[in-house]
């Protein structure tokens, strides 16, 4: 699925294998969840359903894809962790054995909602930085996870322990200093409520999510800085 300007927004493929969590990740036992749906390679005419998000996060983004209070053994699937892909122009593009195929898809608001188109892509872009910042929040931690596993001076360690934080820590300030994993759950916890109602963004939230990123962005030097050995 590609939106207007041609970037990817889900992809699945014949070769994906089960995303659902497994016993040692899932938060609730695995016999909740519903075996994931499988793209067929087979020839034929076949149907398949995108739920209108982006691609899911890896691990589920660190705190999302949890299960909702409506959940029935043996088919629920996990709470998407990717924002919604807000209205508009998409193309779906087919490809096998190294052929293309594209068809238009155009997605329509729900007649019921009122909210303002402004306020929606508003929603949307707050969402997708969120989601952005997330991945790349991730990806510095399994860095800096590396990195720790071969470190041997203790200034070093205790430098990297205090960017990695605690697993699942949602900490502002209040909670203790921001690591990596506490901006992981705070951008989390502010994207459920972004995701949560097709409603424009409060100025608060606006503000909270623009706290977040800058402090993701300083994170991110601090990160820099001990890489080059310009910082502890």
């Amino acid at each position: 699925i590609l939106d207007a300007a041609g970037k990817p927004v889900r992809r699945y493929s014949s070769t994906d294998r089960n995303d659902n969590p497994d016993v040692t990740t899932a938060p609730v036992p695995t016999y909740w969840y519903r075996a994931p749906q499988t793209l067929s390679g087979a020839a034929g005419m076949h149907r398949f359903l995108w739920d209108i998000h982006y691609q899911p996060m890896p691990g589920g983004g660190g705190g999302r894809g949890g299960l909702p209070i409506a959940a029935v053994p043996h088919d629920t699937v996990p709470a998407p962790s990717g924002p919604w892909a807000p209205p508009g122009t998409y193309t779906v593009k087919l490809t096998v054995d190294g052929k293309s195929y594209t068809q238009p898809l155009t997605l329509k608001m729900d007649p019921r909602v009122t909210t303002p188109a402004i306020g929606l892509a508003q929603q949307f872009t707050l969402s997708k930085q969120l989601y952005d910042g997330i991945i790349e929040a991730q990806k510095t931690l399994e860095e800096i996870r590396a990195h720790r596993s071969t470190a041997t001076a203790a200034t070093d360690l205790r430098a990297l322990q205090a960017l990695e934080g605690q697993p699942g820590g949602r900490g502002p300030a209040a909670d203790g200093p921001d690591t990596f994993n506490s901006v992981i759950g705070s951008m989390n916890q502010l994207m459920g409520l972004l995701q949560g109602a097709d409603a424009t963004p409060t100025t608060q939230l606006a503000a909270a999510v623009g706290n977040r990123r800058a402090t993701l962005a300083k994170l991110n030097a601090r990160w820099s800085a001990l890489q080059t050995g310009g910082g502890r």
